[in-house]
């Protein structure tokens, strides 16, 4: 997963805790950046990823050229650039779809991932149920 990428790619060698620190910056629970820290090192374990004597390849810095390129044709032709955004709108959406379960409401939308195990989706349940009065407005 691209998870365990960044992982490698910026705390393979940190502690266990700074780990599970990094996965909760990016939005990960605390019982979840547990598990996928303890799943990572196990998968690195089995990989001999330790043995590795690479440094992994990081992204440069700055705009890919195609997005550059875009946004170069955008900047000449005003009229694609809208064309361009709404693109870039319905791509996302898509991926979000994929992933993702959109739950429409009168007040907006709730966007849960897929493949949540038991456990998470009775975390989620115990959640929704615990901020029952933050959520529903009593008319």
């Amino acid at each position: 997963p691209l998870i365990f990428r960044m992982l490698w790619r910026r705390a393979r060698h940190a502690t266990r805790p700074e780990s599970r620190e990094l996965l909760e910056s990016r939005g990960f629970t605390e019982p979840g950046a547990k598990r996928a820290s303890r799943i990572y090192r196990e998968n690195a374990k089995l990989a001999a990823l330790d043995g590795l004597e690479i440094e992994p390849e990081l992204p440069e810095r700055g705009r890919p050229a195609a997005k550059n390129a875009a946004n170069k044709v955008a900047a000449e032709k005003p009229e694609l650039k809208e064309r361009l955004k709404q693109r870039a709108r319905r791509l996302n959406a898509r991926r979000r779809a994929e992933n993702s379960l959109t739950l429409p409401f009168g007040a907006g939308t709730a966007v849960i991932p897929k493949g949540l195990s038991e456990g998470e989706y009775g975390q989620l349940m115990q959640t929704l149920r615990a901020c029952r009065e933050l959520l529903v407005t009593q008319a």
